[in-house]
């Protein structure tokens, strides 16, 4: 695994190049002058920029904190994670901007179409938060999974989904129409601190359609293709301004029939799927002694190599959006401290666009840390080795 390559994509990529390198000034450093973008990240091949200059960062999930914000007595805890990752040098946070289980704290949309205004105001003012941190997010629109509803909940809610199973989310008429309503609530929302609609406020990185979508009953990932088509264009068509992501975990298919990250069985396929023109960003996930991915030192190395090759295919930048480690046995931190450290040394050495480490958390958010919390205060060793990658990062 690591060098696949389709020819039809690489000739995609030279025509694109070499549109690009007639249609565009460049600096003396061989960068696109700016064209009026402001502080709005944008891409200029694999290289994410700002201000005409390269952007790398180092940065967090944090995904709970529009639930916080919602509660206007929670708020400190939400400008404490901004607190530690400043302090950091941490540059983008991402986080949910969706809750969609009713019966959830704090949910943002009881049903299609239907906001729970607090909620909405406690998103307007983690951007907000961040803005005054100088931290950018990248917001997700929707979960893979069932945590905060996710897509199975637009199934339930479609009266047309006849089976009432997750995968629908990517096929019924309307699950697909309630998601593209939803995108466009967030998009064109007026912030209640700033006054501005998100689809115009450069504090927002980027927006990813879906955290880790995988569609296992249907192993072509033909439906899945057409729904990141439609979604990613419709996205596109409200907002020009930010960059956009699908949320991908990194799979490919027709690599290896015999191991499920290379075969296609979860319905997706990095290359394919990065490929869609309305899609700015690839993304991938780590995660070396989970259940499913068990991969050695050596592997991780390969796993981060292949999706940096493949991007070079593809001239977009990539973006590691998680990766984490549990605390040893002991409640210690040594052998995420030895994962962190690799996985900051690489992405320096393979000049990836961004990372993302699962997850930086307050003290009040103790008793829902399922190992992999990441403390600003008690955890000075794992502090230690992010800020010094964040350093690194940030002197491109």
């Amino acid at each position: 695994m690591g060098k696949r390559r389709i020819k039809s994509v690489i000739f995609r990529c030279l025509a694109l190049s070499l549109v690009l390198a007639v249609a565009v000034t460049v600096t003396a450093a061989g960068y696109p002058e700016e064209e009026g973008r402001g502080d709005f990240i944008y891409t200029w091949g694999t290289d994410l920029m700002l201000r005409g200059k390269p952007f790398r960062y180092v940065g967090a999930n944090t995904y709970y904190l529009m639930v916080y914000a919602a509660s206007p007595e929670l708020r400190i805890y939400v400008d404490e994670v901004f607190d530690s990752a400043e302090k950091m040098g941490l540059k983008v946070i991402r986080t949910w901007a969706f809750n969609d289980d009713p019966e959830g704290w704090n949910a943002l949309q009881y049903s299609p179409g239907r906001y729970n205004k607090k909620t909405f105001i406690g998103l307007d003012y983690v951007i907000k938060s961040a803005k005054e941190h100088g931290i950018y997010l990248m917001l997700t629109l929707v979960n893979n999974w069932t945590n905060y509803g996710g897509a199975k909940q637009y199934v339930d809610w479609s009266p047309t989904a006849e089976k009432k199973e997750h995968d629908e989310f990517f096929s019924d008429k309307n699950a697909r129409k309630y998601f593209k309503a939803h995108i466009k609530a967030v998009l064109t929302r007026v912030n209640r601190f700033t006054g501005l609609e998100y689809r115009n406020d450069p504090t927002i990185f980027a927006w990813e359609l879906i955290n880790e979508p995988r569609v296992e009953d249907e192993g072509s990932g033909a439906a899945f293709s057409d729904w990141l088509k439609e979604m990613s264009g419709y996205l596109k068509s409200i907002d020009s301004n930010h960059l956009l992501a699908t949320g991908s975990e990194g799979f490919y298919s027709g690599v290896n029939d015999h191991d499920w990250k290379f075969n296609g069985s979860k319905g997706s396929d990095f290359i394919r799927d990065h490929s869609i023109d309305s899609v700015d960003l690839l993304t991938f996930h780590l995660w070396p002694r989970s259940d499913e991915y068990c991969l050695t030192p050596r592997e991780c190395w390969w796993w981060i190599k292949m999706h940096v090759e493949d991007a070079k295919c593809l001239n977009k930048p990539l973006i590691l959006e998680e990766y984490g480690e549990k605390r040893d046995r002991d409640g210690g931190t040594a052998e995420r401290d030895k994962f962190y450290a690799f996985v900051l040394k690489t992405a320096e050495e393979e000049a990836v666009a961004g990372t993302n480490f699962w997850f930086l958390m307050h003290e009040d958010y103790k008793e829902h840390d399922d190992g992999y919390g990441v403390y600003y205060n008690n955890d000075r060793s794992t502090v230690d080795i992010i800020a010094a990658g964040s350093a690194k990062a940030g002197s491109y």
